[in-house]
This record gives structure tokens, sequence and C-alpha cells, in this order.
């Protein structure tokens, strides 16, 4: 059973890195939202790091106001990058739904 977990953490780890290391790529240097409007939203999303790029995507998969960030980054590029956080939306709710379903298997396994 923990070879399981292990399993399904680490996938969801990989995905995440992944899907970080395209946001570096797609908007590296750039802030959303940007510094001129930065007073009127939540601590800004950033993609300059692995660990800020990381923590936006977890933003991003937890929906914690992943609109904000879309929105801006579509300002600011093509409208067509609203598919990157449609992909990365996707494959992290299934990945983090799955690591819970993991979980849950687990721990029943332990009380058994």
């Amino acid at each position: 059973a923990r070879t399981h977990t292990h399993t399904i953490c680490s996938n969801k780890d990989l995905a995440d890195s992944r899907c970080s290391m395209w946001g570096m790529t797609l908007f590296s240097r750039e802030s959303f939202p940007p510094p001129e409007v930065k007073g009127l939203f939540h601590p800004q999303a950033s993609f300059d790091s692995l660990w800020w790029s990381m923590l936006t995507v977890f933003q991003i998969i937890t929906g914690d106001s992943w609109n904000v960030i879309m929105y801006s980054a579509m300002l600011y590029n093509s409208p067509y990058i609203a598919l990157y956080f449609i992909i990365v939306i996707t494959i992290g709710n299934d990945l983090l739904l799955s690591f819970l379903v993991g979980m849950v298997m687990v721990c029943f396994d332990c009380t058994v």
C-alpha cells in the first residue's frame, strides 16, 4: 500500500514540476498581476524561478484566484494562453483527486 501511495505522490510531484517548467518557459520575466496594478490583487503570481512557478501552479490547481492569473496572462500574451491553464487545471485536479483517493485507501488498509 505504501508503494502505491509513493507512486501517486511521485507522479503528482513530477506533473507539478513539469507544469511549472512549462510555465517558466511561457511566462518567465512576467508577473501576474503586473507591478503597476499590484495593489489591487492579493500576492502576485510569478514564473521567474522554479519555487515561485511551483507555488503558482499549486495556486492554479487549488483554484485560488486562478482566473486572475489567467486573465492577466491573456492580457499580456495571446488568448491561446488559456489552454495552458485549462491543461494545468485538468491534469492537476485529476492527480489531486488520485492522491486523495490513494491516501484514503491506505488509511483503510491500515485499519483492516
